[in-house]
Formats: structure tokens, sequence, C-alpha cells
């Protein structure tokens, strides 16, 4: 007996349309499989910049990332720049896995278990991160290593949904344009891949905001013109909120993202051209409320993207959720078509929280020039789970233990994440201990000598 033929619905056809439309015909080779795109709605377009396991991700659904990088007018990201976020005009750098300082470093530093070994002798030493960390040091300088730093893509989003469309028609993915309602169209699976509209889902599973201690609201895209191509994305702080930058290779994609509690777009607009001294040309204005559904798989849909949750563009997680969502989709393939899945919906779950906890430590700033920031830890206290590892970070005793919460997917921000952090924002009270950490060979030094070796010849 033949393997029965299932008939798949993806609706929607942005980023997490397509790519969970690729994934699932990967996952399930002899499935009809169809994704329902409506050109009037169009594509939110903010998520132009992604994380490391989406370059894994595309390798797995057999696309090559420097390809798509080039077909989609796409740069290389080491990394995020985060700049002026304490009103002092500094920057620091949260950069990707660095697999050179694994290998001069004995023993290794970025294994699950010692990651943060390196970078807790350069908080004990008052050393400038941008100086001592690999990804950092060779982003600022507009150098690219393929070969030792993880890499994530920036890309343009409606080239983007070109090429997937095109390699998605390759590998008989039917499109079909239209109302979802008006098309009735038989399904045994759906995934609601429609975005802020979470046209199905919204009708299964309640919503859970994150608006007690996540302050942005809305976002103003615009584009600016290309003076030099960065491999990273810029997040600026700004007095209301903060500003994306992210380097394509014909324009920079940039947006404001704000408290609309303050400020409205019209003023978000006049901000933004009095910090760059030009006019911009606004194109829409995206209202949001940071949140997630209670439950992703319910019944014979699962809702994957935007219409799962959003959190913020900050650390670029919405593309990071949704390729984690769909390759842990892999471990419960066999239970598709069995009703809501409640394990599935629990690791979901636990790993959104986590994000979102780390995206609140990002606006533990100093910044005090303006309503939004002197108020922002009281109008947006700390969240009851994370109380624990902020104390942990103030008073540099934070371990992986503290972080790891159970039942999540794999991988999530590390204990160096939140040292990169919260080394850049000045949140050490206490002097760091390295009593478990003090025999670090080669030195600190070494490390440095070997990495502004490597840079020369990059």
């Amino acid at each position: 007996m033949g393997t029965k033929v299932r008939n798949i619905i993806v609706l929607g056809s942005g980023t997490a349309g397509w790519l969970t439309a690729l994934f699932v015909r990967k996952l399930f080779p002899h499935f009809d499989i169809k994704i329902i795109g409506n050109k009037k709605i169009g594509i939110v377009g903010v998520g132009e910049a992604t994380t490391p396991p989406f370059v894994y991700f595309l390798k797995e659904i057999d696309i090559d990332p420097l390809t798509l990088v080039h077909e989609t007018g796409g740069t290389i990201k080491q990394g995020i720049s985060f700049e002026n976020w304490n009103g002092d005009g500094k920057k620091y750098f949260h950069g990707f896995y660095e697999k050179f300082l694994s290998q001069t470093s004995i023993p290794p530093m970025f294994t699950h278990e010692c990651e943060d070994y390196y970078y807790r002798h350069l908080i004990h030493d008052k050393l400038d991160f941008n100086e001592y960390s690999y990804a950092a040091k060779a982003s600022y300088q507009n150098k690219i290593d393929l070969n030792e730093i993880d890499y994530a893509v920036h890309f343009d989003t409606n080239r983007l949904s070109k090429y997937l469309s095109k390699i998605a028609k390759q590998r008989n993915i039917k499109y079909i344009e239209g109302d979802f309602n008006k098309l009735k169209l038989k399904y045994d699976f759906i995934f609601d891949c429609s975005g802020l509209s979470r046209l199905i889902i919204s009708k299964k599973s309640k919503w859970k905001s994150f608006n007690k201690f996540l302050p942005m609201k809305q976002a103003l895209p615009f584009h600016l013109k290309v003076k030099e191509k960065k491999p990273y994305t810029s997040a600026i702080a700004m007095k209301y909120g903060w500003m994306w930058q992210i380097p394509l290779a014909e324009r920079i994609g940039a947006g404001y993202v704000f408290d609309s509690d303050y400020i409205d777009a019209a003023e978000a607009k006049k901000e933004v051209e009095e910090f760059l001294g030009h006019t911009i040309n606004a194109r829409k204005v995206i209202s949001f409320e940071a949140g997630r559904h209670e439950q992703y798989w319910v019944d014979n849909c699962m809702a994957v993207g935007l219409s799962s949750c959003f959190i913020e563009p900050l650390e670029s997680t919405s593309i990071h959720l949704t390729v984690l969502q769909l390759q842990l989709l892999k471990q419960f393939a066999n239970d598709l078509f069995n009703g809501t899945n409640d394990m599935f919906n629990e690791v979901v779950t636990n790993t959104m929280d986590e994000i979102s906890y780390f995206i609140y430590l990002h606006y533990i700033t100093k910044r005090k020039d303006s309503h939004f920031w002197r108020n922002v830890k009281k109008d947006y206290p700390c969240p009851p789970a994370f109380k624990s590892v902020l104390k942990a970070i103030k008073n540099n005793t934070l371990k992986h233990y503290d972080i790891k919460s159970t039942n999540r997917i794999q991988p999530s921000f590390s204990v160096t994440s939140y040292l990169h952090i919260a080394n850049g924002l000045n949140l050490f009270d206490k002097k760091i201990n390295i009593n478990e950490y003090e025999n670090l060979e080669p030195s600190v030094q070494n490390i440095k000598y070997s990495m502004d070796q490597r840079i020369q010849k990059l």
C-alpha cells in the first residue's frame, strides 16, 4: 500500500509562508501542497534580517544561502551593532558564534558548557569587547569571515518572496491567488502564515500580550541610500525607541520602532529626519502588540511566523522563531494529523517567553533624555519569571542553568549573548568572579594577537 496523499494548505505568501511550504515539501515529498496568497494584503516587509539558524535552515531545505543573498540583493550579517543605548554615543556589538575563538583557546570556550569562558575574563579585566571580540572587531572593519563566524543574512523581502516562489514552483508547490474565505478548499492540515491578520489561529487560540513589560507598539519603515555595505544590522537608540538599519545591495532597509504612548507617527518621522539630517519617505505605519498565542497547533491548524507570535524587530527574532518552530515540527511529524499537540505548544511557548525576556533586557539602559527612557523601568517592570536572571546578571553570577528553561527549542540565546548585552549596558553592579575560570590558556592577550593576525588577512 502506498502512502496516503494528504492535502496541505499554507495560508499566506510572505516569508513565513514560503519557508513553511518548502519545509513541508522536504518533510512530506508526496503530499499535495498549496500556498494561498493575496496581493491586496501585501507583505509586512520588516523582516529583512535573520540569525544563523536561518542559514542552517536554508541548507536543510536545499537552498544555498550565498545564492539566496545574490538573488535577493542581500548581504552577510555577523551580528548587531547597538548604538547609543546608554545615551553616551558609544556602541556595543552582539556578535554571532565565533568558531575562531573555540579553536584558539584550550579548553574550547564556545562549547555548551563554557562558551562564556573568555568573555568573563574580558569583563573582569574591564577590556573593550569591541577590541577583543572577533565578530565585533572584524565587522566594524567591514570584514567578513564565513569560515570562522556563524553568519546570517540580510535580504530584500519582496525579492526573497519571488525567489522562494520560483523554487516552490520547481518543487511542485501550487500557488493560488485569492481570498481564502471564498476559495473553500478542502485540506487535511493548514498552516496559518497570514501574518498579523492571524486569519485562522485567532479563532482557535487566545492571545497573550507582552505589553506589560515590552514597550514598542508601532514601526515606521523607510529606505535609505547605501553608503557602505556593513556586515551587520544597526540598532540605534532614539528618544522613544530605536531605529534599525539593514544594509542591502541597493538600499538600506530602515525603520523607527517606537512607543506610541509617547509620540505619534508624524512626531516619529520628524525625529528621524532631524537625526539623519534629511527627509525620509515613510512607506506606512505598522501597529503591533508584542505577544504570542497560547497555542499554535490547534486541531489541524498550526500558526507559523507573525501569526503565532510577534515580539518586535530587535534581535531579528521573527524569522528566527519561524525557523526554530519548523525545525521542531520534524520531531512531531508523525503526529501532524492527530489534532492539537500539547507538547509542541509547550516547547514553543517556553522558547517565545524566554526570547521575550531577553529582549526586555535591552531596555534596562542608563538613558534619561526623554520621558520614555526615564519612565521605561517603571512603566514596564521586569516580568516575574525574569527577576532571578536579572539579579544574577547584576551580581555577576549568571550561569547557564539560570537561563535554561525546560522543554524549549534549541538553539536559544546563550549566556554569552546575555554577557554581550549586559556588558554593553553597564549592568554589572559587582566585580565578576572568575575563580572557576581563571586558568584561561592561551591568555587573553595571546588570543587577541591571533585574532588581530587573522583579521589583517581577511
